[in-house]
């Protein structure tokens, strides 16, 4: 290998490794959030991606609530859609418990 191609290759090599380095920042970052400290999302994305998660899964720690009228209003139709998709899902393994019961009371013979 010539000095040519060792350079092609550390050239090559290193934005990926910057790469890995902001990215493993980015993840201490939401670790921190999720241990409950969302002060510590320097990104906004990560902190609207948290106020996101404790609204739709209707935890609403309160910890970090919007400012303005948009963003309250977004954050209300979060709210509303949350308890929905939460229902929804709810209905949905009650369904799926449902039809295993019906199996098992039906037993093997009736299913030809």
């Amino acid at each position: 290998m010539g000095a040519e191609e060792t350079g092609e290759t550390e050239a090559a090599v290193k934005p990926v490794l910057s790469l890995s380095s902001q990215n493993w920042t980015k993840l201490k970052q939401f670790y921190d959030v999720l241990r409950g400290d969302p002060a510590a999302a320097s990104d906004q994305l990560w902190r609207m991606f948290y106020l996101s998660a404790t609204t739709i899964t209707t935890l609403g720690f309160g910890d970090i609530t919007p400012v303005t009228t948009k963003a309250r209003m977004f954050v209300t139709g979060e709210a509303v859609f949350g308890v929905i998709f939460v229902g929804l899902f709810l209905n949905a393994l009650a369904r799926l418990a449902q039809r295993a019961g019906d199996e098992q009371e039906k037993g093997p013979s009736s299913r030809a």
